[in-house]
């Protein structure tokens, strides 16, 4: 749900209407600035309703997580005289993890999410600890959370932890405030503010629940639904630079094997080359000849039958990527407004119910995470398959070896973009390896299988830049064999299509043509840029808003 609140927008957490970009918007800010988060007026009226169950109950019943310990210390009753207490002492014992610290919005994301979480109404929590962690966030007073730790187990326990630890100002904990790190407890300071006095269940409300890995998982739907559309502009403007055979990608082909992904990589792949006079049968039959010294053009003597592989099959490879990401969304979707701690509080008819459950386990987003990755690496072999064949002079049609401008033969061109293409592709493939399939018992053997979870969400994560790394490459080479094209075909066969000429010079406001080699690592860089500001999308792409 959003709202606009004296003229700056705002974001209110309701427990059911929370979305992927919301999250990401939050995240993320723009230029530095973030949007306002705020309880809706219904969610807070439950939270409070709900604490006073809670309140109630700790008062004559014995309910685990609440007055009892936790995994197998859940049989020990904890008296009431020590609740507070123990709330603080759970919350330090469970500081566990390991740096590198979480990113800024990483950890954003992460305390927007446990927030609506208690939101949904059933997590037994103060209004006040909701309101808490909303003022620091809003404040941009942001923990400093340690990356590892977590089994994805009762949720993201460690690095939960050390949020908790940070609300109740322990001594030892940092926070990020106006770009630098700093005490806790200096930052509370100057700011007036209060630490945290936790009360019953609320230490294990704040830890149970795998929101960081639905943090991570928020950001990467949003990056990997970027890279979809780069790796698809990326091997259209290929097919423009080999003069590729379209008929693969004519919507027949796809409907009859009725799969959603791939009609729609094939439908936007049309529309991207739509115009373009290079994927026609005229264009296909000129021998470009660049090791020839005539000025003209010449017939090639064979006809163009169909493209390899990484051409060929961009929709049923891209495609398959698609439809593992609407998998990921979908599941993403529905967790960002789950409750996800236990035990659960629950309104009946004329009583509240407590339940124990395992709405924490991690394995709701652990396994569509390492599906996603696997789709990732897979979009990064692509990338390097049709690399490899641009540079090489037998598979390109025509295209000087290495795409080298000049006759040098000690020109290395773009030879080594390839390798450094490949190091990415392999890359991404060692972190391919699915994380869930690992796990172990923990607990004395009460928590005996564990998601894993958290690591599934850092190699997906960690893939995506590989992935970006290795369109921007191919992307460069793209352009340059566009360009050595352009010249033999001249105006007429050398018209590029709709989408892949505004790419091609978006691109080329960056980086211009390598008439004889130099340092690639800055134009590399340049295009990465594009493609991280979401520059390049929006330049190519109609709807495509801002990161």
């Amino acid at each position: 749900m959003e709202a606009r609140v004296q003229d700056k927008e705002t974001v209110l957490l309701d427990g059911h209407t929370l979305t992927i970009e919301q999250v990401v918007q939050a995240a993320h800010g723009r230029g530095g600035v973030y949007p306002i988060v705020a309880l809706s007026a219904e969610a807070a009226e439950k939270i409070v309703r709900m604490r006073e169950a809670i309140e109630k109950a700790v008062e004559d019943k014995v309910m685990y997580g609440i007055n009892t310990g936790a995994g197998v210390n859940r049989n020990r009753v904890v008296p009431a005289n020590l609740l507070h207490g123990y709330q603080r002492d759970y919350i330090l014992a469970h500081c566990v993890g390991d740096a590198p610290y979480l990113s800024k919005e990483i950890t954003r994301a992460m305390m927007i999410l446990r927030v609506n979480s208690f939101a949904v109404g059933h997590s037994g929590v103060t209004i006040e600890l909701c309101e808490l962690i909303l003022d620091l966030l809003n404040r941009d007073v942001i923990p400093a959370v340690p990356q590892f730790g977590s089994l994805g187990a009762s949720g993201d326990l460690a690095p939960l932890a050390h949020l908790g630890a940070v609300l109740i100002g322990h001594a030892e904990t940092h926070v990020w405030y106006r770009d630098e790190m700093r005490p806790t407890k200096d930052v509370l300071q100057e700011l007036s503010m209060e630490p945290y006095r936790l009360k019953a269940k609320e230490a294990m409300a704040i830890t149970n629940g795998s929101t960081m890995t639905l943090a991570y998982a928020c950001i990467i739907v949003s990056e990997a639904e970027q890279l979809l559309r780069l790796a698809n502009l990326a091997a259209a403007m290929n097919m423009e630079a080999i003069r590729g055979e379209k008929n693969a990608f004519d919507d027949r082909i796809h409907e009859a094997r009725n799969q959603i992904g791939q009609r729609a990589v094939a439908e936007e792949i049309r529309e991207l080359l739509q115009g373009s006079a290079r994927i026609t049968a005229k264009a296909q039959k000129v021998c470009l000849r660049h090791d020839s010294h005539k000025d003209c053009v010449e017939e090639c003597e064979q006809a163009r039958v169909q493209d390899a592989y990484s051409i060929r099959c961009v929709p049923q490879i891209h495609g398959a990527f698609a439809d593992a990401l609407a998998y990921l969304r979908d599941i993403v979707a529905r967790e960002v407004n789950a409750a996800t701690d236990n035990p659960l509080v629950f309104e009946t008819a004329s009583e509240f119910e407590i339940l124990s459950g395992g709405n924490f386990h991690g394995d709701t987003l652990a396994i569509p995470l390492d599906t996603i990755a696997i789709s990732l690496a897979k979009l990064a072999n692509a990338a390097n398959a049709r690399l490899f064949r641009l540079i090489n002079k037998h598979f390109s049609y025509g295209l000087p070896q290495d795409l080298s401008a000049n006759d040098n033969s000690q020109s290395s061109g773009f030879m080594i973009v390839q390798y450094a293409c490949l190091a990415d592709a392999l890359r991404a493939s060692m972190l391919a390896a699915p994380a869930s399939v690992f796990t172990g018992v923990t607990s004395g053997g009460q928590e005996d299988v564990v998601s894993n979870g958290a690591s599934a969400a850092w190699k997906a994560f960690q893939i995506i830049d590989f992935v970006r790394n290795a369109l921007a490459k191919e992307l460069l080479a793209v352009c340059q064999a566009i360009d050595l094209g352009a010249e033999k075909l001249g105006s007429d066969l050398g018209q590029l299509g709709v989408g892949t000429e505004k790419a091609h010079k978006r691109i080329r406001r960056e980086v211009s043509m390598m008439r004889k080699d130099r340092y690639l690592r800055t134009d590399i860089q340049a295009i990465k840029a594009l493609i991280v500001s979401g520059d390049l999308c929006r330049a190519v792409f109609r709807n495509h808003g801002d990161k």
